[in-house]
């Protein structure tokens, strides 16, 4: 959007009787509202290059397996000789190939995150954390 670096303010004054403007503002307000996440983003990095997020095939994921050691072997070097933000880029790096792994297999990756972190969540409530028992990992992703 040609018009980020101005605030919300600015952006309205500016987009009185400019459609342009007003489209860039509906764009902001929606972006704040229905932020994407970060898997749709990731899907939308794999569209780009010409990669497939819901069963991409096994040389994708051969792909994606590669990566995630090549990712991981980063991140244990920025831990080692870091500076701090070449061990988040690595961390980041890692988490984004994490993840197209798991879309390439066609996993529900929302909905298995949603029921991970509702299962750690769990863990510090007695009552849920004693009705899920060991086999909360086992329950519906969806």
């Amino acid at each position: 959007m040609i018009y980020d670096n101005l605030t919300d303010k600015e952006l309205i004054r500016e987009a009185d009787g400019h459609s342009g403007l007003i489209k860039a503002l509906s764009e902001r307000l929606e972006m704040r509202m229905n932020p994407p996440s970060v898997f749709e983003d990731q899907a939308a990095f794999m569209k780009l290059m010409g990669l497939h997020s819901h069963g991409g095939g096994e040389s994708q994921e051969v792909l994606f397996a590669n990566s995630i050691s090549t990712m991981m072997a980063a991140f244990n070097a920025a831990i080692k000789e870091g500076p701090e933000v070449d061990e988040l880029c690595a961390l980041l790096d890692l988490i984004s190939v994490l993840i197209g792994y798991g879309l390439t297999r066609g996993w529900p990756m929302a909905g298995g995150w949603q029921e991970i972190m509702r299962a750690n969540f769990a863990k510090d409530d007695p009552n849920l954390s004693e009705l899920l028992g060991n086999n909360s990992k086992q329950m519906k992703l969806i």
